[in-house]
């Protein structure tokens, strides 16, 4: 994978394999192969994270060579609770984390976002940024940077 030769990272979150782009690899098992390769090039002290709920995702924790953290709706480290959608289809749901556990509320539509989000906890922890103090007497704040609406540990760092 050239990117991974130029940009060398240290941690890999695949979301899903999804029938996208598949002329250009070879169907939707192709997608799965040219994913696999990020999670093939993150370094022994790497951190692959990924989603428990897709088989295809899940069976590429056998390709790390570092840690693995897996996240879903179903099944995973970091799990989505008691999901709901609002009238705009926007998720609400409790992400529940061998760290800590936290209501969020996201501004984004869609219910696969939930999923989506369940990732971002370990990956920030991963690139070593400080971690936060939960506070449950902070009142819900809302992301600037990217929609997330929680009250425990999210903050994105600053650059």
């Amino acid at each position: 994978m050239r990117l991974c030769e130029v940009a060398r990272p240290t941690i890999g979150v695949v979301t899903r394999v999804a029938a996208s782009h598949t002329e250009r690899v070879g169907g939707i098992e192709g997608v799965a192969r040219a994913k696999r390769e990020l999670v093939e090039q993150l370094p022994p002290d790497g951190v692959a994270v990924l989603n428990a709920d897709d088989h295809r995702v899940a069976a590429m924790a056998l390709a790390a060579a570092g840690e693995v953290v897996t996240f879903g709706v179903d099944s995973g480290d970091v799990r989505v609770r008691d999901l709901e959608l609002d009238a705009l289809a926007r998720p609400r749901f409790t992400i529940e984390t061998p760290w800590g556990s936290g209501r969020v509320e996201l501004a984004a539509s869609g219910v696969h976002m939930a999923s989506n989000a369940a990732a971002a906890p370990r990956s920030p922890a991963s690139s070593r940024v400080r971690s936060m103090r939960r506070s449950r007497r902070s009142p819900p704040r809302q992301c600037r940077a990217c929609g997330w609406r929680s009250t425990p540990w999210h903050r994105v760092p600053s650059s």
